[in-house]
């Protein structure tokens, strides 16, 4: 029989981002039907791609809209999100969290979708989700049975059970608002969040795969800050509009990191390269192996390298080629029709004055980033006092333009922007300022 494993991350206050490994093996009373066993591979204790945002030049975009994800009609195949809160809890904010829920959805099926289209101009991967009248992503509220000192990752699915959230067709994404009853919680990991996911162990391609099959969680805990007498439920932690935290345990439901994979920590569901989205040292048997000089790209990828977990064109004889593939037309909760490009290219944030002289300006960037390319940039130029205009639109992207015929004396402000050919334009750069000699 098949076996599930359950990935699960959480932050400590005092130390940031870890991992803590724990053995495998204790069987899950779930009280759910299933065709396929879970049993406990935890913890993991620490979200990998957080900790990494301040060294990465370009992470996860936002502003993702309904155009992203896919609605799927009941019966078929998708991932069904949920927000749940304990039996005790006597307040409800299901009206200030369910906006950032379905933000947080849309953005973890726009990147997911934008990575593979980086690699495809004919397969694209949008979640199917459940959505409402509106065209958005539904977002189920519930009252679990259990309260909330005795919620953890058992309870809260045995009650999401009993309330019938347990279809083989659904995925569930679930937003839990209250501390988790684990002996292991740090400051009940105060300020931060939790997540696990559950994942079937087999790499086997196609259709029949155990991880084409629910029901599957993908859990957040929305953990209590600034608790108080007066307010016994603290701060809620909104989950982030870059949709990371979902989209990384959404994977593990898909059925990723399996171990088998080139570059695999070995055991719990991750691997070693450092900008990938599912990757972390989570104390597997391969996590000696973890590169964090790895030769990943610089914004925040869904499998660097493409060929761990995802590639819609795998090469002959690779490992992706005869292995489970999150961007095959076989993984049926993902819709794998390409879309238009909506995704910008990235803001670039270093530009500078390279070198002056009388009447004119050097001005440098890094390269202008874009998943599928840049076509062209645009330099601004705004002299103290007057508005901004274009003094260039150039095709070429080799981070380098010279404003000639200032003013001596004159103070100018400089920026620029990116287009990519579907004429996405990037936000603005960072301003910078400088006074002509003279």
């Amino acid at each position: 029989m098949f076996s599930r494993s359950e990935q699960r991350r959480g932050r400590s206050r005092a130390s940031g981002w870890t991992a803590a490994v724990a053995g495998v093996g204790a069987v899950l009373a779930l009280g759910v039907v299933s065709p396929v066993q879970r049993t406990a591979a935890g913890p993991d204790e620490g979200h990998g791609s957080v900790h990494r945002e301040a060294t990465r030049r370009y992470s996860f975009q936002t502003g993702y809209g309904v155009d992203q994800i896919v609605c799927a009609p009941d019966g078929e195949k998708r991932f069904s999100t949920i927000y749940a809160r304990p039996s005790d809890m006597q307040i409800d904010r299901y009206e200030e969290i369910a906006p950032a829920i379905r933000t947080a959805v849309r953005a973890a099926s726009g990147n997911l979708n934008a990575e593979v289209q980086s690699l495809s101009t004919t397969v694209g991967a949008r979640l199917r989700v459940k959505c409402n009248d509106d065209g958005d992503v539904n977002v189920a509220s519930v009252v679990l049975a259990t309260p909330r000192a005795g919620s953890d990752r058992d309870t809260i699915r045995a009650d999401l059970a009993a309330l019938g959230f347990d279809r083989p067709e659904h995925k569930y994404l679930v937003f839990f608002e209250g501390c988790r009853a684990q002996p292991e919680t740090v400051d009940n990991c105060d300020g931060g969040q939790v997540a696990t996911g559950t994942i079937a162990d087999d790499s086997t391609p196609g259709v029949n795969n155990p991880n084409n099959i629910g029901p599957d969680y993908a859990m957040m805990w929305c953990e209590c800050s600034d608790v108080t007498e007066e307010a016994p439920y603290g701060t809620v932690t909104l989950p982030g509009a870059t949709g990371g935290t979902f989209l990384h345990e959404a994977i593990h439901t898909l059925g990723f990191v399996q171990p088998t994979a080139p570059n695999s920590t070995g055991r719990y569901h991750h691997c070693t390269q450092y900008s990938d989205t599912m990757c972390y040292n989570d104390g597997g048997p391969n996590s000696s192996a973890f590169d964090v000089n790895s030769d990943c790209l610089e914004w925040h990828a869904i499998d660097c390298g493409h060929d761990d977990y995802l590639h819609p064109h795998p090469p002959e004889g690779s490992y992706l080629a005869g292995n489970w593939n999150l961007a095959a037309s076989y993984v049926e909760f993902i819709d794998h029709t390409a879309t238009p490009d909506v995704s910008p290219p990235y803001r670039t944030r270093d530009l500078g004055v390279a070198g002056a002289g009388p009447g004119y300006a050097e001005l440098s960037w890094s390269r202008a980033v874009d998943r599928r390319g840049v076509a062209g940039i645009q330099v601004m130029m705004r002299p103290s006092g007057s508005a901004w205009t274009t003094v260039s639109t150039a095709t070429d992207n080799d981070g380098s333009y010279t404003v000639d015929g200032l003013t001596p004396g004159n103070t100018y402000y400089f920026a620029i922007t990116s287009v990519d050919a579907a004429a996405n334009l990037s936000p603005r750069s960072n301003i910078v300022q400088h006074t002509v000699e003279g």
